[in-house]
């Protein structure tokens, strides 16, 4: 398996997604347009993870246990040889990211139709949709204690919200939602060690992969981009109260579509062309980037 280099890049608002199948007998430059009945589909499911499941463990069970499922799929003797390979590197990337996957969808299209990209430095590049996954992470903020007292009560207070940040994508947190829900109000009632706890819901992530091609057979995965749907719920982790759990959950703050980055078709054809010539795949994920608190000076 190819060496998987990840990097940082923002996300913007969800633009259009898309299809295709993929094979050296036709070639097209059809609109890409994301169709998923246009693929066979291979799909592993996780729904018995629990929210309670301690998270570092799931995220290596499942994406283990999905390593294992694209290999026992033999796509190499199917002809789809580089689509297993795209997948897997999607998948070790996850490591890194702390997600638990809730399902994993590998695509196998159902015509032999080569997708054209586009051609950077006299090499032909191709693309497919290889995977559609869910996901979740569970994304701690930061503990009240008495370096950030001043904030958290600010923002008890009213006299502030919360602000956020997913990447580019920015909304802000009224502690009102926490009162509402909870009815604890005033500053001495939020005692040291409470946090907040962010729940990131990734539901019908599409992975496209872009292919260099070495031969009329031989294709490369040396790029992936990922469009997805991002979901975020906020618990209230008080401590020293009388509430039966520490875990409440108070209401979903964020919900929109995202991509992983915002490339011209230019930029990805200058990065799928400088990893190819490294032997290499650089992937964008919308799961490398978290949730983040900015709650300011």
């Amino acid at each position: 398996m190819k060496k998987v280099i990840c990097i940082v890049l923002s996300l913007v608002m969800l633009l259009s997604m898309s299809i295709t199948a993929f094979a050296a007998e036709t070639t097209t430059t059809e609109k890409d347009t994301f169709c998923i009945d246009n693929y066979t589909q291979y799909t592993i499911s996780f729904s018995g993870i629990k929210a309670s499941t301690n998270a570092r463990s799931a995220n290596e069970n499942t994406i283990d246990a999905a390593i294992s499922y694209v290999e026992s799929l033999e796509l190499e003797d199917m002809g789809y040889a580089h689509i297993e390979e795209a997948c897997l590197n999607e998948l070790n990337a996850y490591k890194n990211d702390d997600v638990i996957l809730e399902s994993y969808t590998v695509l196998v299209p159902k015509t032999r139709v080569k997708y054209y990209y586009g051609t950077y430095l006299n090499h032909d590049y191709y693309y497919e949709y290889t995977s559609v996954s869910d996901m979740r992470r569970e994304t701690d903020g930061a503990e009240k204690q008495a370096s950030n007292e001043s904030q958290w009560n600010s923002w008890i207070l009213g006299a502030m919200d919360l602000a956020m940040c997913f990447s580019t994508a920015r909304w802000s947190v009224p502690y009102t939602l926490v009162r509402t829900i909870t009815g604890v109000s005033g500053t001495s009632a939020v005692h040291y060690g409470s946090y907040n706890q962010y729940v990131e819901q990734f539901t019908n992530t599409v992975t496209r992969t872009i292919f260099k091609e070495r031969s009329s057979t031989n294709l490369d995965p040396c790029y992936q981009d990922q469009t997805s749907s991002l979901r975020v719920k906020l618990y209230f982790c008080p401590v020293g109260t009388a509430f039966d759990s520490d875990y409440i959950e108070i209401d979903t703050v964020y919900n929109g579509s995202v991509k992983a980055n915002n490339l011209t078709k230019e930029e990805i054809l200058r990065s799928a062309n400088v990893y190819s010539n490294h032997n290499a795949e650089i992937i964008y994920r919308v799961s490398y980037h978290r949730v983040t608190e900015e709650w300011g000076s």
